[in-house]
């Protein structure tokens, strides 16, 4: 296994050399450590208005939120290793020809990625932080947060990688799993007399440092990554899927543009490995704690209205939904299709705007359940302006590649220069009046304006060969 480990760490490093060049890509860390230094720097004013330990909880709940929203390899063992990733043909795709068990495989595939997360993201946000931690008033936690932060998103990877395994086994037994979680937490906390977050031991140590608590947080990313690995689906079906044709009927009866592609948008959606589950793991987890996270920061920051300013980070992680809708998608057989690449990103954009009623849906019960139903206009324009603009970012910067490109140095600081002074913006005027959100609509026409100028551009671009 190591040697198929080695192999696949060379391999990502080649084919993400070779989309933007090694420099780019190497830059990636450097420029993330800088982001954390002047996130560091901002942390300390933070801790001026809001209890620390807040501020520490937030800044594991975000690094717990990370890991979850990568850490869905269950749900994708089988997909990985039967398809192709853009042009590039992965050792784990040949499996089948390798002298090697596929779980083998796949937890070196497992262990690469987590390796490669570490190196690309958690390492290079740390140094930043040590960085300029003695030149801060509270310099003397770093240390304690250089070791329960990569805890922390190291649990939510393993957690959600267990999860998405009991998924794909039985979907009974996943409701059942949540289900006890989720009471032996509350009893935990009534019961036990512990703090909700108290239950999360990466920062459990932080809080009080132990032996006992760092032992808790290794058993359970190491539990959780060594049942996932043993009982993970990754073997190859029996017989072949066979569908019966309805792409013309569905087509037809589509009254979108670009019915065509976004027909077979649905159709790749809906039988690709995971289904349902992309929506669980991939946008239903990150929501669910995101929403926790502002629910519960509200009684801290009171000039924060819950609804509108969830509505704004929803639209944020609503731009991931055009990631489900490129990353499995083999792009050169659009090549010998009369259409241009302005096109088929036409078709996927139409198909993104259709996969909104998902993260509606979502605003919708907010809204019921947090009673806040008089500020769900304003909610619902910031969640369509801040949508759309980071959609046009997305576009017109990363193209049909949003997820292999967002590591290259150069356009990870454009997407993050034309996304985070807007939404920083949209936040100052949800704290002066939450009704002020309804100018996001304003975004709708720099949107299209952008996605005017994207397809200018990418209807120039060859599709690489890796």
């Amino acid at each position: 296994m190591q040697t198929v480990f080695t192999a696949m760490v060379r391999e990502e490093w080649r084919m993400h050399a070779s989309l933007f060049g090694g420099r780019m890509f190497a830059l990636f860390p450097l420029m993330l450590a800088g982001f954390a230094a002047v996130g560091t720097v901002f942390a300390s004013v933070l801790v001026e208005v809001i209890d620390p330990h807040n501020v520490a909880f937030i800044a594991h709940y975000s690094l717990l939120l990370f890991g979850v929203s990568v850490g869905a390899f269950g749900l994708m063992g089988r997909e990985i290793m039967n398809r192709r990733f853009g042009q590039a043909s992965l050792i784990a795709y040949s499996a089948r020809s390798l002298p090697v068990s596929e779980r083998q495989v796949m937890a070196a595939f497992y262990l690469k990625d987590v390796l490669y997360y570490m190196l690309l993201w958690i390492f290079p946000l740390l140094a930043g932080m040590a960085l300029v931690a003695p030149l801060l008033s509270y310099g003397a936690a770093v240390p304690r947060l250089l070791v329960s932060l990569p805890l922390a998103f190291l649990v939510g990877l393993a957690a959600v990688f267990f999860l998405s395994t009991v998924y794909v086994h039985s979907k009974t037994l996943l409701a059942v799993t949540l289900a006890g979680g989720a009471i032996a937490g509350v009893l935990l906390s009534r019961y036990l007399d512990i703090a909700p977050s108290a239950l999360l031991s990466p920062f459990m140590f932080f809080l009080h440092p132990s032996l006992f608590s760092l032992a808790l947080s290794a058993c359970v990313i190491l539990a959780c990554s060594a049942v996932s690995i043993v009982f993970l689906e990754v073997d190859y079906p029996t017989r072949e899927r066979r569908y019966a044709t309805t792409l013309p009927s569905l087509a037809a009866r589509l009254p979108v543009p670009h019915r065509w592609l976004v027909a077979k948008d649905l159709l790749d959606f809906t039988r690709s490995e995971g289904g349902l589950g992309k929506i669980v793991f991939g946008f239903g987890l990150p929501v669910a704690m995101v929403w926790l996270l502002f629910y519960v920061l509200a009684e801290f920051i009171p000039m924060l209205a819950f609804l509108p300013v969830f509505a704004l980070f929803l639209g944020i992680i609503a731009s991931s939904l055009y990631n489900w809708l490129t990353e499995f998608d083999t792009l050169a057989g659009y090549a010998f299709l009369p259409v241009s690449v302005g096109t088929v990103i036409r078709g996927k954009i139409t198909s993104y705007l259709l996969l909104t009623v998902i993260p509606l849906g979502v605003l919708l019960a907010a809204a019921v359940v947090s009673g806040q139903y008089g500020l769900l206009i304003p909610a619902v324009c910031a969640f369509f302006g801040m949508s759309l603009y980071a959609l046009a970012a997305t576009v017109y910067l990363m193209g049909l590649h949003p997820t292999v490109l967002i590591y290259n140095a150069k356009l990870f600081a454009l997407y993050t220069a034309m996304t985070a002074p807007v939404a920083v913006l949209l936040l100052f005027l949800a704290a002066l009046h939450p009704w002020l959100l309804c100018t996001a609509l304003l975004l709708v026409p720099f949107a299209w304006y952008i996605l005017r100028h994207a397809m200018r551009r990418w209807n120039r671009w060859q599709v690489p060969r890796v």
